[in-house]
């Protein structure tokens, strides 16, 4: 019990909590910080936070499977998911952006103008996928630093392959010119096997901001 209270203690940074009730909110303070985040870092592409969605270029949103939508029971349009999930927090399964195919693309605004240092991509873990399928999770992708939102060409800031489920982080390869950028683009190139489509559930950006005043406005 001593030893439990000193970690507790080293924790909150002050006396440890000695009834239940004190415990369970230690437990599930601890518990939101980790759902909220899980990286460590500030994630400057998430809409919540100013980062906004540019551009899709020409990739075409999977809408088969997505239902129709109507007015007065009359079944106008289908609905279509935003590719502005794959830059929120909420990773529930289904809740991504999906697309044709294994290629696409997605241009962020990111939030401020950012020295790009990791990035970050998310998907649901493979226990709460249908029959543990991961097929549209995207396998190999590229990113690159955009000088403006709809530059002809871009940066490379690296080329990877992601294989850790649900979360994975990469370091920035290269940034010969060091340069910050407000612009951020993902490029899909494959996915593990779905012929039909992609799920993008979250793409993350970090980095440090070019100066404070940019970062809060």
């Amino acid at each position: 019990k001593q030893w439990y209270q000193r970690r507790v203690r080293a924790a909150q940074g002050g006396a440890a909590p000695t009834d239940m009730a004190g415990i369970q909110d230690l437990i599930d303070q601890s518990l939101g910080r980790f759902a909220a985040d899980r990286v460590g870092m500030p994630d400057y592409a998430l809409e919540s936070s100013g980062g906004i969605v540019f551009t899709i270029g020409e990739t075409e949103p999977y809408t088969k499977d997505t239902p129709w939508m109507g007015v007065f029971g009359i079944s106008i349009w289908k609905s279509c998911k935003t590719p502005r999930l794959a830059i929120q927090a909420n990773n529930s399964p289904g809740n991504c952006w999906s697309f044709f195919g294994d290629h696409g693309t997605l241009t962020v605004q990111l939030s401020a103008q950012v020295f790009p240092e990791f990035f970050t991509l998310d998907h649901i873990p493979l226990e709460l996928a249908p029959g543990k399928n991961a097929s549209s999770a995207p396998k190999h992708f590229r990113v690159l630093g955009l000088d403006y939102g709809n530059a002809p060409k871009g940066h490379v800031l690296g080329n990877y392959e992601f294989t850790k489920f649900p979360i994975e982080t990469f370091a920035v390869q290269q940034n010969p010119y060091e340069k910050y950028f407000r612009f951020i683009k993902i490029e899909v190139l494959s996915n593990y096997g779905n012929k039909d489509y992609t799920c993008l559930y979250r793409f993350r950006v970090h980095g440090k901001p070019h100066d404070i005043d940019t970062y809060n406005g």
